[in-house]
């Protein structure tokens, strides 16, 4: 059995042109391999949904509202890079949120809230990421599949679709907080918002200083 999670998200806009290349960083460390969860724990969020495993990972079902997995062993710190896969099955919200540490502080990033399409980070400046600068608006059909990278430190967040730049945020000067309905999450942790997901990997390294050019 498993626990459910929710959240808020906010996004900054993305950059023009293509993406830097990947910073070099330590050695990947696999967090979740698809099948095997004894690292990871329901958040508790309200009601207790089992969460199945599947061929290629773990169901996270439609919570009410939310639904997540919360990370276990030691969290990545800044500077970071996580990547994920992840599928969005079906559902009217957000299929992935992730929360994670910075300067002190959470964030959340946010994939299809607020009806499916808007993406960003919450919270920055006391908004969400439907509300700050960071919001951006993508469409994610039923059935897709898709890897995440997040890269972390103290000054930015920058975060790929399969390879695309679709967040890049300047946090220099920037109030951070974290929406309390994703608290579960804390300090590294997955949820969905009324949509099944399936998550299938997790894997993290450490950054040098400098690995992110501004």
């Amino acid at each position: 059995m498993v626990g459910a999670c929710v959240l808020g998200a906010c996004v900054s806009p993305a950059s023009e042109g293509e993406p830097a290349p990947p910073p070099q960083g330590s050695e990947w460390e696999v967090l979740f391999d698809g099948g095997d969860l004894s690292q990871w724990k329901a958040g508790i969020f309200g009601e207790d949904p089992e969460f199945e495993l599947v061929e290629d990972g773990v169901v996270i079902p439609q919570g009410v509202p939310l639904a997540g997995l919360t990370y276990q062993g030691t969290a990545p710190s800044p500077p970071f890079e996580a990547e994920f896969e992840v599928t969005k099955e079906y559902g009217a919200d957000f299929f992935f949120a992730v929360t994670f540490p910075v300067r002190g502080e959470h964030l959340t990033l946010v994939l299809g809230g607020w009806g499916g399409v808007v993406c960003g980070l919450s919270c920055i400046d006391g908004e969400d990421a439907s509300g700050n600068a960071t919001r951006t608006i993508k469409n994610f059909p039923d059935g897709s599949r898709y890897r995440v990278r997040l890269a972390v430190t103290d000054e930015r967040v920058r975060v790929d679709l399969d390879g695309e730049r679709l967040l890049d945020a300047d946090l220099r000067g920037r109030k951070l907080e974290l929406r309390p309905e994703v608290d579960p999450s804390v300090p590294f942790g997955v949820a969905s918002f009324a949509t099944q997901t399936i998550l299938h990997r997790v894997r993290a390294r450490q950054l040098e200083p400098g690995d992110i050019e501004p």
